[in-house]
């Protein structure tokens, strides 16, 4: 092995992985979720559901007007499972309720 240069190996920490994960994401700069992130949380097992739904109320009001609503909307469309969080302008559905357009 003499004469054999040797590298450690380094592994790349969380802010590159972050970087790599999210190159090429469209960015959310400015986004009113930002303001008031645990709005956006879904239900935690100790919340009842009046307090989850008047929190995700608010979440989905914040949405409205913020200006990259369209740009979230798109890339939530395209992710995985954003079903449980308000995302997008979107409430999660509470368990018992009656999907959209079945109520009726």
């Amino acid at each position: 092995m003499r004469g054999r240069r040797t590298t450690a190996r380094r592994e790349a920490g969380p802010v590159a992985l972050l970087v790599e994960i999210l190159e090429g994401t469209e960015s959310l700069s400015g986004a009113a979720c930002t303001r008031a992130p645990k709005l956006f949380d879904p239900r935690d097992s100790t919340e009842d559901s009046a307090t989850a739904e008047r929190r995700h109320h608010a979440a989905v009001t914040l949405c409205l007007d913020c200006p990259v609503l369209d740009t979230c909307r798109s890339w939530a469309d395209a992710s995985r499972d954003q079903t449980h969080a308000v995302t997008a302008g979107r409430a999660p559905r509470q368990p018992g309720r009656p999907k959209n357009g079945s109520d009726q």
